[in-house]
This record gives structure tokens, sequence and C-alpha cells, in this order.
């Protein structure tokens, strides 16, 4: 058996999002993999919902192709209509990720 058979390459992740384009898509949601930093910064998010003076604007500063992009889809999702199947899929993303998020999260 040669490596070709062994290993697999999910090719969800070798082209770039596009917010227009991916935006509304299920499968961009379904394939988000929350990293540490995305988890921190959701963190702060969550935060800012319960402070008297919130932030009224973010910035997403980092380098190309570091996942601003996913990040900001599956965020929109998860703090979006819950009865939406992307919300409910951004919601089992972030239950496999960080329980203690998920329940910090308004309507999960």
């Amino acid at each position: 058996m040669s490596l070709v058979d062994k290993v697999q390459i999910n090719t969800h992740y070798t082209r770039s999002i596009n917010l227009e384009r991916d935006g509304a898509s299920l499968n961009v949601v379904q394939a988000y993999i929350p990293t540490s930093r995305a988890l921190r910064t959701m963190e702060r998010v969550v935060d800012s919902f319960g402070a008297k003076q919130a932030p009224r604007a973010w910035s997403l500063i980092d380098p190309y192709g570091s996942g601003k992009s996913s990040f900001s889809v599956f965020l929109s999702h998860l703090l979006s209509n819950k009865e939406s199947k992307t919300t409910q899929a951004a919601y089992k993303v972030l239950y496999k990720s960080s329980r203690k998020l998920k329940k910090r999260i308004p309507s999960a």
C-alpha cells in the first residue's frame, strides 16, 4: 500500500474563503476547525455582550491565509438565527471544541 492510499487531504482547506460566495455555505461552517486563537477571540466577543461600553466594531488583523474570513463566516452563523441549519451546525462545531464557550453564546 502506497502513501497515496493512506493519506487523504480534505480539499475544502485548499481554497480561500470568499465572504460573498461562501457566507451562507453550510459546508464552510461544518468544516470549520476553531483554533485556540479563534476560541479566544470568540470569548472576547461574547464577553462584550454584557459590557456597558461594548465595542461597536471589531477588526480582525492577521496575515493573508490565516483564517479571518473562515472565522467571520463561522461567527456570523454562530450568532445568527438559531433555527437556521448553518447556525445549528456552528453550535455543533463549537460544542466539540469548547462546551464552556458554547454555553455562553446567546440562544445556543
